[in-house]
């Protein structure tokens, strides 16, 4: 059963593999996401980075599925208030 974590070169050594060998392989990941299985590599060498890419990425379709848009961010009160005055002063 998978548990949808990161797993990468550490959690399968091949025979005559030295750690430097697994050291330089990228992390995947793998989830089920609405019956469909997502694999992908996390194209990165840490494990603390590829996990962080995989929640990155579930909810990334999570957004998508559910049309959630992220709210707009609110602009700096200089930057509104100098586009207020250029638009004030062009009338």
């Amino acid at each position: 059963m998978w548990t949808g974590r990161a797993f990468g070169p550490a959690q399968f050594p091949r025979i005559g593999e030295s750690d430097k060998d697994r050291q330089n392989k990228p992390y995947w990941y793998k989830f089920v996401f609405q019956g469909q299985l997502v694999r992908e590599s996390a194209k990165t060498n840490s494990k603390t980075v590829a996990r962080e890419a995989e929640r990155a990425r579930r909810r990334d379709l999570e957004l998508a599925i559910n049309r959630v848009s992220r709210p707009e961010r609110v602009p700096l009160f200089s930057s509104a208030a100098s586009d207020w005055l250029k638009t004030k002063q062009s009338h």
